[in-house]
């Protein structure tokens, strides 16, 4: 037996996860939303009701707090058609919309929006064919205009910035972007690969499972308020913080033209390979 190469998954944008759908009522998945036998081993779970217009599907925490819920064709229920929303905490118990987006045959088209903790509208314009299209616009927290971009097939052809007190933001030229490690998830993976070591104990006693980390990315890219939200082993968590922490300055989020504060959830799979 040794260990295997370390997996990740990002949870940056919840719109495009789909779960897995069956005849059943009522699903149990984990913290990768992969379906698990047992509310025991779950981390989520997923109900599924009929209606006139489709499937409207709902994921909640095991709490009874809303993760996501958005309405699928009947005839395929894979197939996302109409308003999705997604839920997150902010590093607190309480969780609240984080986003909004709409689709039709399973492509995002029509209205998006992203709030903040307070339900303040962050970002908001429109999507066509699963990519930004036309107008979209940006505000500081306190309602004032960030930014205003014009998109064609999802590429940023024209902006301007404003400084809070309503003068040009010269210094900005990014319109949107979600915090992300220097070079996307694959160079994060290799940096993980290249830093996590498996806990001798727990390669011992064969121990194994997902660590779920939370931390802030700060507008400077710095990573704070880094914590274990679901534990498996001491030895394990003690492994995922380390890693964490080991981890170089993030690119940081950006809403129009501004560097904002993004929290992240990062599940960390620790897995054992019998040979």
């Amino acid at each position: 037996m040794r260990p295997a190469t370390l997996l990740l998954l990002f949870i940056l944008s919840l719109c495009y996860f789909a779960p897995n759908l069956l005849a059943q009522d009522t699903t149990y998945t984990n913290y990768s939303h992969i379906k698990v036998s047992s509310r025991d081993a779950a981390a989520y779970y997923t109900t599924r009701i009929r209606t006139d217009s489709g499937l409207q599907v709902t994921e909640f925490t095991l709490s009874g707090d809303s993760v996501s819920t958005g309405l699928y064709t009947a005839d395929s229920p894979r197939v996302r058609q109409g308003v999705y929303k997604s839920y997150g905490n902010f590093g607190t118990a309480k969780w609240v919309l984080w986003h909004s987006c709409t689709f039709f045959n399973n492509k995002e088209n029509g209205p998006e929006t992203y709030y903040d903790r307070h339900g303040q509208v962050q970002v908001t314009g429109t999507n066509k064919e699963g990519e930004h299209e036309g107008e979209w616009i940006a505000y500081y927290p306190s309602g004032k205009l960030a930014g205003k971009a014009s998109y064609v097939k999802g590429k940023q052809i024209s902006a301007e910035f404003f400084l809070e007190d309503g003068t040009p933001n010269k210094s900005a030229t990014v319109f949107f972007r979600l915090a992300q490690f220097p070079g996307g998830s694959s160079e994060f993976l290799k940096f993980l690969n290249k830093t996590f070591k498996y806990p001798r104990a727990a390669y011992k006693h064969e121990i194994q499972g997902t660590v779920i980390v939370q931390f802030k990315v700060t507008k400077e890219g710095k990573l704070d308020s880094i914590t274990v939200i679901r534990s498996v082993d001491k030895d394990l968590d003690e492994e995922a913080l380390r890693v964490i922490h080991k981890s170089p300055d993030w690119e940081p989020a950006v809403i129009g033209g501004v560097p904002m504060s993004f929290y992240a959830k990062q599940p960390i799979v620790f897995k054992l390979e019998r040979q």
